[in-house]
């Protein structure tokens, strides 16, 4: 009987332990790369419509850029949702989704499946998102003038804040 709640202790101890450092990884994710106040780090790519992309159109225009993959599970919940938003706000603000090592042909069949019309580019490794952060999805970063972050949501999208975000960099731009 002792062996066995010994046992239970050690076990209890190492779920402790580890939902410790996963806690700890999820914050210390939102600290590395790219934060609010931060100039957009320097990109080039090419987005599905074959129109070239680079930081240079985010010291234009507001811009919201988007990290995602179609695998990942909070992104294809979040993607409809940023759709609307991206048909509501009209020309005001640039979007342009990134996916996140992911080919073409996977993007597009997921695009088309669920009416999406918003600019993507899809990269088949990590290289564009690793200047932005190393881990975490979706991302999404809310530019402005300058190409300086005015806010960054990862994860969990809030649609309210996100467009609140949206009118004041619309506003001050």
């Amino acid at each position: 009987m002792r062996n066995f709640l010994f046992q239970r202790l050690w076990l209890l101890c190492g779920f402790l332990f580890w939902g410790m450092c996963s806690a700890q990884a999820a914050v210390s994710d939102d600290k590395d790369g790219v934060q609010v106040g931060d100039t957009v780090p320097d990109f080039s790519l090419v987005c599905h419509r074959g129109l070239t992309w680079d930081a240079s159109v985010c010291a234009n225009q507001p811009m919201v850029l988007v990290f995602f993959n179609t695998q990942c599970r909070d992104c294809r919940k979040e993607l409809p949702k940023l759709e609307k938003l991206y048909r509501e706000v009209g020309s005001d603000i640039r979007f342009l989704c990134v996916s996140r090592a992911e080919p073409d042909s996977a993007v597009s069949v997921f695009w088309a499946k669920h009416g999406l019309t918003m600019p993507y580019s899809a990269q088949p490794d990590k290289a564009v998102f690793n200047l932005f952060a190393r881990r975490t999805i979706p991302r999404v970063y809310v530019i402005g003038s300058g190409k300086v972050v005015r806010e960054k949501f990862v994860e969990h999208v809030s649609m309210r804040k996100l467009r609140a975000a949206i009118s004041r960099v619309c506003r001050e731009e």
